[in-house]
């Protein structure tokens, strides 16, 4: 190559025959060729350095037609949720004043939630969470019928997972991620996030040795991409790296195959991504039984006692680290859009008081429930099911401000999270629930027999079509 760039010159060429009769001409050649040489060095460095620039502006470059995409994929998401969703003209002007007027973060969000915002929702619940409590999954994806279908065709729905069935699991994780705003492809990736296996499960349903183009051809390339690694990858090498050091290199993490060993480039983007959807993971599985088998015994029995998981202190430190270092599209926004943490010992005693409430319910005063479970939501004041209690107990009472104000924040509540906290119930069943609760105590009324309680339902004055029952049920006697 030295010959071409300088004009067919070589230094090597030279010889004594070349140098003046002093003997200097020797050292002047020598001299030359060690400076053509360190030319021709730093002339490689430069070549090198330059494409390592125009490769990182290429990546830039995708990263933002990606963002866009993503961000197109929202504003549809936003339209289509709407429109399964009957609003006033008022309420759709403050819809896109409100946008107007927010932060990226904040916009990116409400475009994905609808309507939702920080304060109550008294009436109603947002679009994205009324698409995920009816299971009206295509509304949040167009392609989330034939998703489903897949994982059925491959038998998710017969396998176990530990707070139901393997598909119940990559729905709820799903839906919880529509219900956070995110990207379609964190999405995606929450629906089949470990149908490769992963590091923590071992059953699968595609082979990643032979089935990675139809997982592509469903969900895309970068969705796939992102199962690829996440199945791939040491889960616990992950979050053990990220919690220790409190935050994630700028460069990412060179992580391994947990089958090949082969290398695995986990960018600063990916990690973010991965510990937004490790906290929806965690948020929709985990109870109390894990916690105990985990700290006592393998031989604990399914399904335990049911208590609420004790983790949402680690869920804090992910989000809190995800915002922190990983500049996310959209911020979740449980636990003050990620900037809140919980201290392990006050989780676990707001369990504690919780609970004493649900196995003591006969024995305990009405106002000793109303402290303890005040206590609760002092102590954890990102879950929303204390309140729910609250708002019972306000309106058997007859305190009607008290109960719709605690029936609404509890709403807010279990809207943010996306999940139940209190998982003896499903999330659609305590967000039911929760509305009935507001809804009865703004018509000031709550029954007082077994049988006025049973016929409770209505969240709506459109559903309620006579009155409740005003007897109990009697049994029916066998014939004599």
């Amino acid at each position: 190559g030295i010959n071409a760039e300088y004009g067919g010159f070589n230094p090597t060429s030279m010889s004594a025959h070349d140098s003046d009769e002093s003997g200097n001409g020797c050292q002047h050649c020598h001299l030359l060729r060690n400076q053509l040489q360190t030319l021709v060095n730093s002339t490689v460095v430069d070549a090198a350095n330059a494409q390592d620039e125009i490769d990182r502006l290429k990546l830039e470059v995708e990263q933002l037609h990606t963002q866009l995409a993503q961000q197109g994929e929202l504003l549809r998401q936003s339209f289509a949720l709407k429109a399964q969703v009957a609003s006033t003209d008022v309420q759709e002007d403050a819809f896109f004043e409100t946008l107007l007027s927010e932060d990226d973060h904040a916009a990116s969000f409400r475009m994905a939630q609808g309507a939702l915002s920080n304060h109550r929702v008294p009436e109603g619940i947002p679009p994205v969470i009324h698409a995920v409590v009816t299971e009206n999954w295509d509304a949040l994806d167009h392609k989330a019928g034939a998703m489903l279908e897949l994982l059925q065709e491959r038998g998710a729905g017969e396998i176990w997972h530990k707070h139901g069935n393997f598909l119940a699991h990559l729905r709820g994780v799903f839906g919880i991620l529509h219900a956070w705003g995110q990207p379609r492809d964190v999405c995606r990736l929450g629906m089949f996030h470990s149908v490769y296996s992963n590091s923590f499960v071992a059953m699968g349903l595609l082979d990643p040795t032979k089935e990675r183009g139809t997982l592509q051809q469903l969900i895309g390339t970068q969705a796939e991409s992102l199962v690829y690694k996440f199945c791939s990858i040491d889960r616990d090498d992950f979050e053990r790296r990220v919690l220790t050091d409190k935050s994630v290199p700028a460069s990412g993490y060179l992580l391994h195959h947990i089958h090949t060993r082969e290398p695995i480039r986990v960018t600063m983007h990916e990690a973010g991504v991965f510990l937004v959807h490790t906290a929806a993971d965690y948020l929709e599985q985990f109870f109390a039984w894990q916690d105990t088998l985990n700290s006592s015994s393998s031989k604990v029995l399914w399904p335990g006692d049911g208590q609420p998981l004790r983790r949402v202190h680690l869920i804090a430190e992910m989000l809190w680290i995800a915002r922190d270092c990983c500049h996310l599209e959209v911020l979740p926004p449980l636990l003050n859009w990620c900037t809140a943490t919980l201290d392990e010992s006050e989780e676990s005693s707001a369990v504690d008081a919780y609970w004493t409430v649900v196995t003591h319910d006969a024995e305990l005063t009405p106002d000793h429930k109303l402290e303890l479970l005040t206590r609760a939501s002092a102590l954890n004041p990102h879950v929303g099911e204390p309140l729910v209690l609250r708002a019972q107990l306000h309106a058997q009472q007859g305190r009607w401000a008290e109960a719709i104000a605690a029936a609404d924040e509890g709403l807010r509540l279990m809207c943010e999270l996306g999940s139940a906290w209190d998982k003896r119930m499903s999330f659609s069943g305590w967000v039911s629930w929760a509305r009935c609760i507001s809804f009865q105590s703004k018509r000031e009324e709550w029954p007082e027999t077994a049988g006025g309680v049973q016929s409770l339902g209505a969240v709506n004055s459109g559903q309620r079509k006579r009155d409740l029952n005003t007897e109990g049920y009697r049994l029916l006697q066998p014939e004599q």
